[in-house]
């Protein structure tokens, strides 16, 4: 099992009350509380609990107002704060941070995953007054999280409308089963010695959406197109198979995986909201 980041000075394993406690003291300050909930709601908290170490920061009467979370099974480094509080976050840390991904960067140990956009500035602002450099962070730029805030717009209409249209014969919507996982990984562009795990765990352990088509003579499968979530339940790895693009089936799985997350409700016996 793989330990914390060096860069991180001093960590500590999680319990169910400390992740307890982490929502409910930072749920009502970060930028993003959904990616919060989704992250510690949502994933199973056995998992949580066995492959996470946390470095929590509080304040003069104990209450948390920062957390920085190294996850083994997405390898991400994923930071929750105030962004105001990023000079907290930055003064624990030996290393810089650049845009690219933990997944497939050979530096993978000092970098950290999606961010938060306020909070990838501050802390950009606080490495770079601290240690005299500059630094860039992996900003969390997922473009479907608009439709998973907000499902009244007609853009958001009107894809679920298209995304509700027969598919053509042969072709039918299914999730993905790990025996995909290796056509997954070998199509994703961010593909590394690391990622393979990353794909499996995703199938394994959270929602996913795929379209295949079955011949009907031969009874043969073939996946077409997929996308899955990660540890924040951001969508990731979509992919049409070359020879059947520009027909919405692209735009139909993503679509299809958001109104699955958007029916997800919190792990039974997590205890959180």
């Amino acid at each position: 099992m793989e330990s914390l980041p060096s860069g991180l000075k001093t960590a500590q394993k999680i319990d169910i009350y400390l992740l307890h406690e982490i929502y409910a003291s930072l749920a009502g300050v970060v930028p993003a509380p959904h990616k919060l909930k989704h992250f510690l709601c949502f994933n199973q908290p056995e998992s949580t609990l066995n492959n996470t170490d946390w470095y929590i920061h509080r304040d003069a009467d104990g209450k948390i107002i920062a957390a920085v979370c190294y996850d083994r099974r997405d390898f991400y480094t994923q930071v929750f704060c105030d962004p105001r509080n990023a000079d907290l976050i930055a003064a624990q840390l030996e290393f810089g941070l650049n845009r690219f991904d933990g997944a497939y960067d050979t530096k993978f140990d000092h970098m950290f995953g999606g961010l938060e956009e306020t909070v990838a500035a501050s802390l950009e602002a606080a490495l770079q007054r601290q240690q005299g450099r500059s630094f860039q962070t992996n900003v969390d730029n997922d473009r479907f999280e608009k439709w998973i805030l907000d499902t009244s717009s007609v853009e958001w209409q009107t894809s679920v409308e298209t995304a509700a249209k027969p598919l053509p014969e042969g072709f039918y919507d299914d999730s993905l089963r790990l025996e995909d996982a290796e056509m997954v990984n070998n199509a994703w562009t961010y593909r590394s010695n690391r990622s393979f795990a990353i794909v499996k765990d995703c199938i394994a352990a959270r929602v996913t959406t795929c379209i295949r088509y079955r011949n009907a003579t031969t009874g043969k499968e073939e996946l077409i197109a997929w996308a899955l979530t990660r540890t924040d339940f951001a969508v990731s790895m979509v992919k049409v198979s070359e020879n059947h693009r520009r027909k919405g089936l692209g735009t139909r799985v993503v679509i299809k995986l958001i109104q699955r997350i958007l029916d997800l409700k919190p792990i039974q016996g997590s205890g959180l909201p």
